[in-house]
């Protein structure tokens, strides 16, 4: 072993365990994507307001955790296509949005009874 100070092997230690965070955090984040998506709602503190899928924006949409770019484009479509969601069950219908994922963001999402032209 080299002769190191005890300071030196102080450092070692400490850049080893710099590593191994990074190393966890970086496995971590690749295998649980949609993570970024839920840190950057917490951080926004949207969690105190539900969104409401019938009038929420492109941006609104792709910061829920488990919708992408594309999931948030397909919701807007429908919404062009066929008018607001009149329930959840519309709502799963849209693909990429299953029960699953659904289960998973129903404490984040509403639909505001109000956007229900005239229903």
């Amino acid at each position: 072993m080299l002769p190191l100070t005890r300071q030196e092997r102080s450092v070692v230690i400490v850049m080893m365990c710099v590593c191994l965070l990074g190393t966890a955090g970086h496995y971590f984040f690749k295998k649980f994507p949609h993570l970024d998506n839920l840190i950057s709602v917490l951080e926004n503190d949207s969690l105190s307001k539900k969104i409401d899928i019938n009038t929420a924006s492109y941006e609104k949409l792709v910061n829920l955790p488990l919708i992408g770019p594309a999931t948030a484009n397909r919701i807007l479509e429908y919404r062009n296509r066929h008018g607001a969601f009149e329930s959840m069950d519309a709502f799963m219908t849209v693909r990429g949005v299953g029960k699953a994922h659904f289960e998973r963001m129903k404490k984040l999402i509403t639909i505001d009874p109000r956007t229900l032209k005239g229903k």
